[in-house]
């Protein structure tokens, strides 16, 4: 013990001579070996296993190593079973902590992380950051359901698939692993990563990007790259350092942030140039920037950022961490580099790089070029400079507008012009007709022709024309305001603007949401599995057949609403037949859903290559169901008849018979 008292948090661990003599006898290969000891857990010695961590040499061959400590499953320490204690690697010290609270402020999937000086059998060590180790329990503590976790490491020297000869991660599923599983599928079932890196590879499909569309969360992935950004991280790799989770239950990807190594001052922005918004080194970044919901989802992520002042309390928090290390390094008998004032110089550095950071993005978010356009019967061109979009623009005219017009936007592509109808999205009030849609600029890149390595993305004007049919012509458009993100802003007039080709941009605007339903009565037969995207009414009295091993997906509203007399029946189609599949509700479009004097018998589930639906009703991330009055019964198979995951559903008077 010594004298001094920290003001961080401690753990201890102890571990006999033998042990440690077990765990240093011939390294590095002993290193990575567990050996026994105990760690103090609220008073009490608990059994635990230790080795040190890291694939590179820099992790352990200094005194004060990275270790990883695993308890057992019975016990453990504050509710995580495997967690690392890394030697801080870079003379800021903080990359790596000051990352992942940024990750996790953000809203991103990463560990728990925080200062705590460690005691090996009460010798102090020093400063360490505590990091929980990715495991299934990471996803529980997060919310989220079981599933897999895929690691992607061809890099080190001691990565499983380092000698494959493959050359980027994103070539072929075969050199990922996992760390966590799903365990209604084999361990070497990978066919989502198959299919993510199948759409990476054919990014330039606007068939792969809608693919891609369904397939990632691209909130998530929005805020995944303002996070590089804002970290400043280059250090998710083609071949190293990649950790992605599969949602089973909503059908997603979800990207974790491990080992970011924000701020590093090797991937600082050179003298005289600003930080990059836009961090693009592999074929995975290129294949996201082509696609228009993830730029929309990233620029929204980022303005709302600057906006809420985040950026404000997480400066706030990176200088309050800073001052603790200042009072704690004096004391760290390990500190690497060894000079504590040397350490602090650094760690002032790194503060004024974050800041710069900050600011240099924060630029981006703002109003940018003015917006020209031109209007004349009934046409408005305009085109979208500058590097974010522009999210409404609203038009004032010189007279109450008395009919809402039919309304299309057109735009350019290598495959010819895309129009995409927008009439049931405007708003009128009074002179004035809005539209929130946002609209992308336009982009090109420059790579490099022998790593295909992107090395510079351009951002250029997004040209668009909308078209207002059934309109009065004889309104004269005073004003065309604009909003960037900020407020509104008047836009110029000019001359109208060719439209200039979207050569790899799928969705410069959303694609429209299909909201005239579709509407079922009579007799309705099922043969195989039916995906329906728009709304569905099904009528009182309806019978839907259901076919052996049939099942419908359904990704909108749905009204089922039969009565006591004229129930709604999803039947077997034949008497003799093997179970049908699943009802599945799913997605957030399906929220507010509602089945009343419904039956339900003979089904069982559905399973295929990369969902699973386990239940004759599944319902997987719906909000405020309602199933009032129905039967469910004999259903095959899978043992539920109705399974939520991620939904809010209510139950009223319903039987389960069978």
């Amino acid at each position: 013990m010594t004298g001094w008292k920290t003001d961080l948090e401690t753990i201890r661990l102890y571990v006999s001579e033998a042990e440690l003599s077990r765990l240093n006898a011939r390294m590095p290969q002993s290193g990575l070996r567990y050996v026994k000891g105990r760690l103090m857990v609220n008073g009490k010695l608990i059994k635990a296993k230790f080795r040190y961590r890291g694939d590179f040499m820099y992790h352990w061959t200094y005194h004060k190593k990275s270790i990883r400590i695993k308890t057992s499953k019975g016990k453990l320490y504050q509710g995580i079973r495997a967690f690392n204690l890394q030697a801080p690697k870079f003379p800021e010290q903080l990359n790596n902590f000051l990352a992942f609270k940024l990750a996790r402020e953000m809203g991103l999937l990463a560990p728990r992380t925080k200062l705590i000086r460690f005691f090996l059998n009460e010798k102090d060590m020093g400063i360490y950051i505590f990091i929980e180790q990715l495991k299934e329990m990471t996803l529980r503590h997060n919310g989220l359901m079981p599933g897999d976790i895929y690691r992607g490491e061809i890099m080190g020297p001691r990565d499983s698939f380092i000698d494959s000869g493959v050359g980027s991660l994103f070539e072929t599923a075969e050199v990922w692993d996992k760390v966590s599983v799903n365990n209604h599928y084999p361990l070497e079932h990978k066919a989502p990563l198959s299919e993510f890196l199948r759409l990476i590879q054919h990014k330039q499909s606007p068939e792969a990007q809608k693919a891609l569309g369904n397939l990632l969360d691209m909130d998530a992935w929005g805020k995944f790259s303002a996070f590089e950004a804002l970290a400043q991280t280059d250090h998710f790799h083609s071949n190293h350092n990649y950790r992605i989770y599969f949602d089973p239950w909503r059908g997603k990807f979800i990207p974790i942030v491990w080992d970011p190594i924000g701020w590093n001052p090797h991937w600082k922005a050179k003298p005289g140039q600003k930080v990059a918004s836009e961090r693009i080194q592999h074929n995975l970044h290129a294949a996201l920037f082509m696609n228009g919901d993830f730029q929309r989802a990233r620029h929204q992520v980022l303005r709302d950022f600057f906006n809420s002042g985040k950026d404000v309390e997480f400066l706030a928090l990176a200088s309050k961490s800073i001052a603790a290390m200042e009072r704690e390094i004096p004391n760290d008998p390990l500190l690497r580099p060894g000079n504590p004032q040397t350490v602090k110089a650094n760690m002032k550095d790194f503060f004024k790089r974050i800041r710069q950071g900050f600011a240099d993005i924060k630029e981006t978010t703002g109003s940018g070029p003015p917006i020209q356009f031109h209007y004349k019967e009934g046409k408005l061109n305009f085109s979208v400079p500058g590097n974010h979009p522009l999210w409404r623009f609203r038009m004032i005219f010189d007279q109450r507008i008395r009919k809402s017009p039919k309304v299309q936007i057109s735009y350019r592509t290598p495959a010819g012009i895309i129009t995409v109808p927008v009439s049931d999205e405007i708003q009128l009030e009074g002179n004035q007709l809005t539209l929130t849609k946002g609209f992308l600029p336009n982009f090109k890149t420059t790579s490099s022709r022998l790593n295909k390595k992107i090395i510079k993305y351009e951002v250029i004007p997004g040209n668009y024309e909308i078209a207002f049919a059934d309109f009065n012509k004889s309104l004269q458009l005073i004003s065309l305001q604009v909003d960037r993100g900020r407020d509104w802003e008047e836009a110029v007039p000019g001359s109208p603007s060719p439209l200039r080709s979207f050569e790899s941009l799928y969705a410069p605007v959303p694609e429209p949401t299909i909201k005239i339903p579709l509407v079922w009565s009579g007799n309705v037969q099922i043969k195989n599995v039916k995906k329906i995207q728009q709304p569905l009414i099904i009528k009182a009295g309806t019978r839907i057949h259901m076919g052996p091993g049939a099942s419908l997906i359904l990704e909108g509203r749905v009204l089922a609403q039969g009565t006591a007399r004229n129930p709604i029946r999803f039947l077997p189609a034949t008497s003799s037949q093997s179970p049908w599949g699943t009802v599945a509700l799913t997605g957030r479009k399906a929220n507010g859903s509602i089945f009343t004097h419904c039956l339900m018998e003979g089904g069982s589930g559905f399973k295929g290559k990369i969902l699973e639906y386990s239940a004759m009703l599944s319902i997987h991330d719906v909000q405020k169901v309602t199933i009032s009055d129905c039967v469910f019964r004999d259903n095959g198979i899978a043992d539920d008849m109705v399974h939520a995951v991620y939904s809010d559903i209510q139950v009223i008077r319903t039987k389960f018979k069978g």
